[in-house]
This record gives structure tokens, C-alpha cells and sequence, in this order.
């Protein structure tokens, strides 16, 4: 006597029913289970043996305007900064041509560089950008991000105020918080992504099946 066959029977020549489908890859669990096995382990070994990526981000902003007109204006009472728009818009050319030179200076450097501040309108710029940088050590990293901050300012100011003696006390940007440390390699996000795949690669295997099944009957 023949073994009855495991693939559900097909109701229509034409189309497979949704409880065909349902009852195939029940059928099929044991490939479906196997397979995700499979790809979970994977995943974990990808794991093991990938370096650590470790991530040291900031938050930065454009220098304070009126800290470069007092560099420039030690004499001046303060109140005529505000009094003169003049004057306002010389120094915010000064503020935006320091702070687009350093970020140039950070993306040569390799430092990622987004935008995070709020924005009210549709062409009004961000008030912050993020900077960060990988590495595969935290010391690497905080290291890297440091140096770069460092020597994006000093480009930028040496750029623009090659002979003045001033600039030592200018800054190309303002360091709005604290460099923050992140470690990228996850054992969850492999696993789940391994798990997702095993699954997907499964469920396709018990289709094919189904679809051989199929064809061979025509």
C-alpha cells in the first residue's frame, strides 16, 4: 500500500487556497524549525567572531557670536552689538564661516555629521548637528572623536585668522554635551535578524515543495 502524501490536497487547478497554504507549512515545521535553527546559530558564530563597534558621539553647535565680537571689540560697551545690525550681521558671517569650515574639516576627517536640531521652518537651518565616529574599541573611538574636534577647530580658526593673535580664544564651535559612548554589536539584533531569516528561508522551502507538488500533478 502506498504512504499517503504529506502535501494537502489542491481544490482548484488554478489557484492554492490559504488553508492549503497554512496546512503545508504545518506539514512542513520540521524544515521550517530546522531552518531557523540553523540561521539563529549562524548568527550567534557571526557574533563571536565580529569585532566589537563601538560608537563616541556629541552634540555640537555654531560658536556664540557675541563671544567673537568681544575678541574683536574689547573696547566697545557691549550694549552696541545689539544696538547695531551692521554689525550683528558681519560677526553671524564670521559665526557661520567658522562653523561650516570645521565641520569640512570633521566629514575629511571621516566624522559623521547630522542634523538634531529643532527646525520651525521649512529653510530655517538646525541649531545642532550630532558628530560621531566608529571604532572598534571605546578607547579608539574617544580617542578618534577628540582629535578630530580638535583639529577641526584649529583648522577652521587658522583658516580665517592666520596672523591674529585674538583667535586663540575663539572656538569654531560649541561641544553641547558630553561624548557619549555606544556599543553597536548586539547579540539581539544578530540573533533576531538570524531568526527572521531561518524563518523566511524555511517557509520558502515548504513552498517549494508545495509548488513541486503541484506541477507534478498537472
Amino acid at each position: 500500500m502506498n504512504k499517503p502524501s504529506t502535501i494537502p490536497a489542491i481544490h482548484s487547478e488554478d489557484e492554492v487556497s490559504l488553508f492549503t497554504v497554512v496546512t503545508n507549512l504545518l506539514n512542513n515545521k520540521l524544515i521550517i524549525i530546522s531552518a531557523t535553527a540553523i540561521a539563529a546559530f549562524i548568527s550567534i558564530l557571526i557574533y563571536s567572531i565580529s569585532p566589537e563597534r563601538w560608537t563616541a558621539s556629541a552634540y555640537i553647535g555654531k560658536p556664540s557670536i557675541y563671544s567673537i565680537y568681544k575678541i574683536f571689540n574689547k573696547n566697545k560697551d557691549p550694549e552696541d552689538f545689539n544696538s547695531q545690525l551692521a554689525e550683528q550681521s558681519v560677526y553671524s558671517t564670521i559665526q557661520n564661516d567658522l562653523f561650516n569650515s570645521a565641520m569640512g574639516s570633521m566629514t575629511a576627517q571621516s566624522i559623521a555629521l547630522k542634523e538634531a536640531g529643532p527646525k520651525t521652518g521649512v529653510y530655517e537651518p538646525s541649531i545642532a548637528y550630532v558628530a560621531s565616529v566608529s571604532a572598534t574599541s571605546k578607547q579608539l573611538a574617544k580617542d578618534s572623536i577628540e582629535s578630530a574636534l580638535t583639529t577641526a577647530n584649529d583648522q577652521s580658526i587658522l583658516m580665517h585668522f592666520p596672523n591674529q593673535e585674538a583667535a586663540s580664544n575663539i572656538s569654531a564651535f560649541n561641544i553641547l554635551s558630553e561624548v557619549k559612548y555606544a556599543n553597536r554589536k548586539s547579540l539581539t539584533i544578530n540573533l533576531t535578524i538570524g531568526i527572521i531569516a531561518g524563518l523566511l528561508i524555511g517557509c520558502l522551502a515548504a513552498h517549494i515543495r508545495l509548488l513541486r507538488h503541484i506541477y507534478k500533478k498537472q
